[in-house]
Order: structure tokens, then C-alpha cells, then sequence
């Protein structure tokens, strides 16, 4: 046992730093994500740095849901997606420890960290920090899915995606990409295919019948079926109107989407979830009778709880 003086953390807000930002687990991640990182079923619930924001605060600082924000502190600034939670106090923000430069340009939450350690247990200062926040609306978002990775220019800001069988990365940026990408895929002599329509530019890369490289971008976040897209990697479309769907980054409306996913334990995304709901399920328990998510380990049952308390509130 060694006596100790309770200390008050050293993080303090003034008029430049008004936040304070507080750093942790989040449910599927451990530690730096060297294990649970390459699990694409666990990267499903949260797959990228995020900052959760009061909706006090979302209004102050005009934060869009879902959008990009940049937050800095005295030591250093990071990119995260906004996650708007009723659960979060306002002047304080949380951002998931685990995500590190092999996972995300910008997107260590340690940059924003004073070395403040207790001196006998070498433990951080609570992962608090003071800092600001502000939105960021980059000229264009991507999706990429290659074989092999590439060197994003500097200036791109990217987070990596565990997929099965790919990489998958989700990219943003000022400068166009259009040339650096092309050019890129010119050198090694692949056929390229694209769909050009102002902001919306998609593009797959072939080589000898094998897609190598698909990328879909617009001025706000593609809206693509990620899994309909990592399966084409393992068995490409054989005739050119499957080619042209795949172009579209979305399969259509034969093949049902999963939306986020909330049960890791067995694949269930949010828009099979609210359909149930919608169709009578009023309950965790019916919930998985249907569906089955909740009833493995239970970690998504709060969120589950979440979703029928929207539902009913919408109703």
C-alpha cells in the first residue's frame, strides 16, 4: 500500500479549450486494436474514430450528425465522425482510445494528451484533456477497396476498415483526387471503368478479369454496400451489367441492406432492426426471436433498448 493525496486532474477549460474531453473503451475494441482490429465483425459497430457530442453542444458548435469534426487541444489535433448521444454531459466530449496511426490519418485520441502520468502507477491523468471542436466539410468523401495499400497523399485524411478478403478504407479530402488515382492505377496497367458525374466519381480497376480496385466518392459520404462490395473482390461480376451495378457501389433493391451493425454476435444491422420493430416487434425479447441479436453476450441490448424507445417516440 502507498499513501496518496487525491490530486485534481491538471485538464481545465478557459475560453480557447471550452471541452473537456474524457477517453476510453468502447464495447467490441481492446486496447490499440492489435487483435480486435483485424476482426471485421467487430470493426462493424464503431468503424472509425468518433467523438460523442451532447446535442447541447451539437447546436453550439453546429456539429452535424455523422459529419467529420476536428478537435485540438494545447498538444495536438485529431479528425473524428460525430456521434450525437443524449447519454453525453454537455462540455464534455468522448473519443475512443483504441484507434492509432495504422487505423486512421488524425485519428489517435493520444494526440490531444498531455504526458500526464500518477508516479508510481505510470497510469494518463484519466485520458482527460481540454479542447475545441469544430465541423469539417472536406471538398469530397470516398470509399476505397483495394488489394494492396497505396500512399495517400498527405494532405488526405483517411481511416482504415476491416473487410473481409480487402482493404477498405474511407478517405476525405480538399484537392480532387481524380488525377493522383488515375494515374496511380494507369502505372500498373489496369483497365479502368468510370462513372463520372461532377462530384459523384466512381471508378472500378481491372486486371485480367480480377477487380483490384474500386473507389466511390461524392461531396458527402458515399452511401455503398460495403459487404456487396468486399464479396465482388472474391467473385467479380461476369457480365457487364453486374459491372455496371457494382459501379453504382450498391446492388439495388433485390438484395436487402443491413445498415450500421448492432449485434456483432451475429450480423444484425440497424435498418433489419427498425423494420422489425416496425413490424410489430415491441421488445428486446422479440427482437431476438426474430432476429436473434441481444442473445448472445448482450452488449447491444442497450442499444436495442434504444431503438424501440426511437420508434416509439417517432410514433
Amino acid at each position: 500500500m502507498v499513501p496518496v493525496t487525491p490530486q485534481p486532474t491538471r485538464a481545465t477549460t478557459d475560453a480557447f479549450y471550452p471541452l473537456i474531453l474524457n477517453s476510453g473503451r468502447i464495447r467490441d475494441q481492446w486496447h490499440t486494436m492489435t487483435r480486435t482490429g483485424a476482426v471485421p465483425r467487430l470493426m462493424q459497430h464503431i468503424a472509425e474514430p468518433m467523438v460523442e457530442v451532447a446535442p447541447q453542444d451539437a447546436v453550439r458548435y453546429q456539429l452535424p450528425a455523422d459529419g467529420l469534426a476536428r478537435i485540438w487541444s494545447r498538444h495536438g489535433v485529431m479528425v473524428a465522425k460525430v456521434a450525437i448521444s443524449e447519454g453525453q454531459r454537455p462540455g464534455s466530449l468522448f473519443v475512443p482510445m483504441h484507434w492509432n496511426n495504422q487505423f486512421a490519418r488524425q485519428g489517435r485520441v493520444n494526440n490531444l494528451l498531455a504526458a500526464v502520468t500518477d508516479p508510481y502507477s505510470g497510469q494518463p491523468e484519466s485520458k482527460q484533456a481540454a479542447v475545441a471542436i469544430a465541423a469539417w466539410q472536406p471538398a469530397w468523401h470516398s470509399e476505397l477497396f483495394c488489394r494492396e495499400p497505396l500512399p495517400f497523399p498527405a494532405a488526405w485524411h483517411w481511416r482504415r476498415r476491416a473487410a473481409p478478403g480487402v482493404l477498405h478504407y474511407s478517405l476525405a479530402g480538399e484537392a480532387s483526387a481524380r488525377q493522383w488515382l488515375s494515374a496511380w492505377c494507369a502505372r500498373r496497367g489496369w483497365q479502368l471503368q468510370v462513372a463520372d458525374g461532377g462530384a459523384v466519381w466512381n471508378l472500378l480497376a481491372w486486371h485480367q478479369g480480377r477487380l483490384m480496385l474500386g473507389w466511390w466518392s461524392d461531396a458527402r459520404e458515399p452511401a455503398v454496400d460495403c459487404a456487396w462490395i468486399s464479396a465482388a473482390f472474391a467473385a467479380p461480376p461476369s457480365d457487364a451489367v453486374q459491372r455496371h451495378a457494382l459501379l453504382s457501389g450498391r446492388p439495388g433493391a433485390a438484395v436487402a441492406p443491413r445498415g450500421r451493425i448492432v449485434c456483432s454476435c451475429f450480423g444484425v444491422g440497424e435498418w433489419s432492426i427498425n423494420e422489425a420493430i416496425a413490424s410489430g416487434c415491441a421488445s428486446v425479447g422479440a427482437l431476438g426471436g426474430k432476429l436473434k441479436c441481444g442473445t448472445n453476450c448482450g452488449s447491444c441490448v442497450p442499444e436495442l433498448n434504444a431503438l424501440l424507445a426511437a420508434q416509439r417516440t417517432r410514433a
